[in-house]
This record gives C-alpha cells, structure tokens and sequence, in this order.
C-alpha cells in the first residue's frame, strides 16, 4: 500500500473530534497527545533499546488503548521504520498497512480489557526461544516477573485473518498472565501502561537472551544449569508484581534517555 503524506495521516489517524460530545471531545485531546508522544517514544526505545535493538525493519508493532474509547487503539502505521515514527504517524486500529497489526492487537485488546499497550517482537532471542520446546526458562532474577504469567501460541502462518484472533487471545490467558511467546515467530506481551509493556518486553528479551547463551549446558545435562526453586521464583514474583512493577523506575528515565530526540513532538 502506497503511504499517505503525514499530513493526511494525520487527519485520518485520529479520534473524531466533534461527532456526539464536543465537550467530552476537547477534554481528551490532551490525553491523546500525551498518548501518541508515549507510543512513539516507545517505537524509538525499540531502536534505541539499552540491551540492543529490538526493532525489525517495520515489521513489529506496538499499541496503546484510547481510554478515553475502549474500543479504539493506536498502533505502529507499517511502511516505517521505528526511528522516523512521530506521534502523528500513530494510526486508528485498522489503519495500519501490515495487517497482521490489527489481528493480533485486536486480539488481545478484545480478550483481555484489563490490557492498555501491547508490544509484539521479532527480536532474536526471544524468537529463538519461541522456537524450542523446552518453552521459555527463567533462569534468571529477570524471570521473576515472568513467573506463572506465559501462555504459548502454535504458529498458524503469517497472522492476516480474523479466524486467528479466538485462539491468540485464548492463548494469552486470563490476568495475571501477560507474555505470549507465539512458536516460531515471536512474542506478544502486555500491560497496563505503555511503559509497563515497554519495559516488561526489554526484560522478556534479557530472559530469552540468558536461555540461549546457557543453551548448550541445558541440552547437555539437565543438571547443569541452575534453576531456581518454584518457592524463591514465586516469592521474587510477588517482590515484582508489587514493589518492583515492571516499568514503575525505568519508564521516566527511559524517556529521558530519547528526550532531545523527541523534544520537537507535542506532549
């Protein structure tokens, strides 16, 4: 599909701002600015990322629910790289040139409403696992916050049909569950906040990068490897789910870290 200038993207990609509340219109548009310099933040992390980049050319995508309209997200447009994504270049949940966007976002929007942003990766580690069966191990204080929170979704093919979406949010599972490591593809991983799905994907792909690198002593003995007790993960996960929420430190100067980059976008 041919992209639009930005600024017909622009009035496409956004809320209507006057069709039954004008009022209720003006009081979130604040809100949806606030939103898009967030999720496009969050695209130039995936390049920026400390650990390396997470980014695949413009595949990938990366959304955020419109509080203010349940039903509606922002997500990744396709036909960008994650580096020149502005917050206008966000588009409407079925507004983006890769399909497979809308299928899996709307997914697990759909399945669960306690989700707020969804971050899907192809980084290499974490789609490396997704190819072995031993599943995702969390060796790891990392893991922790992955503890009981994985769901596994078999590949079906590339994810341009709707006929997808029931088994990717069956998948996904119910709350507290909030990582999809989808067989050899990739994986999906949610959260309450763009941050929270930000930072928990960073910490997805340190997981999955320790795997790898302890692979040839996990498939050489069982033994070898030392795997905390469910006891000490559990623990660690309640420590994670509470005092050290994924993103509650990092998001704020995560953000920093990118700000002369940024600090032409409206906010």
């Amino acid at each position: 599909m041919w992209r639009t200038s930005r600024a017909a993207r622009t009035a496409s990609s956004r809320l209507p701002s006057a069709t039954t509340n004008p009022c209720r219109a003006l009081s979130h548009a604040a809100e949806e600015e606030a939103l898009r310099y967030e999720l496009a933040a969050a695209h130039l992390l995936q390049v920026r990322s400390p650990g390396g980049r997470l980014d695949d050319l413009v595949w990938n995508h990366l959304s955020a629910r419109c509080p203010w309209a349940p039903e509606q997200f922002l997500v990744t447009p396709g036909s960008m790289l994650f580096d020149e994504i502005k917050p206008d270049d966000l588009v409407l949940a079925g507004g983006s040139t890769n399909v497979t966007a809308t299928v899996i976002h709307s997914a697990l929007y759909e399945a669960r409403p306690d989700v707020m942003a969804v971050v899907h990766s192809h980084a290499p580690a974490c789609m490396a696992v997704s190819c072995l069966k031993m599943g995702l191990q969390l060796l790891t204080q990392d893991g922790a916050g992955f503890y009981g929170k994985v769901g596994y979704h078999e590949w079906e093919g590339l994810s341009d049909s709707d006929d997808e979406k029931a088994a990717l949010g069956r998948d996904l599972g119910a709350a507290p569950n909030h990582t999809l490591v989808m067989r050899n593809h990739g994986v999906a991983v949610v959260g309450g906040s763009i941050g929270q799905a930000w930072v928990r994907g960073y910490y997805l792909d340190r997981v999955c990068g320790v795997q790898i690198d302890c692979l040839p002593a996990l498939l050489a003995s069982p033994s070898a490897a030392v795997h905390p007790p469910d006891e000490v993960l559990s623990h660690a996960a309640a420590q994670v789910d509470t005092e050290f929420c994924h993103g509650k430190y990092e998001w704020g100067a995560l953000l920093r870290s990118v700000a002369k980059e940024t600090e032409a976008w409206p906010r």
